[in-house]
């Protein structure tokens, strides 16, 4: 590997403002010179990161991380990287927003270990074949005890490890700035199915 590749590594960062301080869960793009840029996970997982509200039905309180406000998308270099931290990549519309700013390439980085042996990671992973599929772009999906792959634009896995045993994988992958319609409209198409169901339902 060489001197001057560019690493994407997740881990908890605090930070401080005029409210206090707050933990929040971060991809850090490390460039040769050092942190080139910070993606805080914006959408975080309800019974892990936040807890129900006490007596406020369908809202949840931040339980030790704050979702982060900051942009969706880290440059490096040229190549435009959208960061997808955990379970982010199961709500399209978190990497749709990514991709309709600009991103080429979908990352997930995600800590799987809490999953009981099953099929659990192996649910977590394929959730990210419908979202190259409807944004066709790439993803690299690198997980710690469960399987890291790369999936391509068409859904097809070009590589997929056993989710046990460590390694490094090399891989050149397709990268496109085209935008599908979903990119695009996004659900529209459904809930114009919807609409026209209870219209005909009425």
């Amino acid at each position: 590997m060489r001197a001057n590749t560019r690493r994407l590594i997740g881990a908890p960062r605090a930070v401080t403002g005029d409210g206090g301080s707050s933990l929040r869960a971060s991809a850090f793009l490390i460039g040769p010179r050092g942190i080139e840029g910070i993606y805080d996970k914006h959408r975080l997982l309800a019974l892990a990161e936040t807890m129900p509200a006490m007596g406020g039905a369908g809202t949840f309180v931040e339980y030790g991380f704050s979702p982060g406000t900051g942009p969706s998308m880290l440059a490096a270099g040229d190549l435009r990287i959208a960061p997808l931290i955990c379970y982010e990549f199961i709500f399209p519309e978190l990497p749709r927003a990514a991709v309709r700013d600009g991103a080429q390439l979908l990352v997930n980085l995600s800590n799987d270990s809490w999953f009981r042996p099953g099929a659990g990671p192996r649910q977590h992973l394929l959730f990210g074949r419908l979202r190259t599929i409807e944004l066709r772009r790439t993803m690299v999906r690198a997980a710690n005890l469960g399987p890291s792959a790369i999936i391509l634009p068409t859904g097809e896995t070009a590589l997929e490890t056993d989710g046990v045993t460590p390694g490094v994988e090399s891989i050149d992958v397709p990268l496109f700035e085209m935008q599908t319609i979903y990119a695009r409209v996004g659900d529209l198409f459904a809930w114009t199915c919807v609409a026209a169901v209870a219209l005909v339902m009425a």
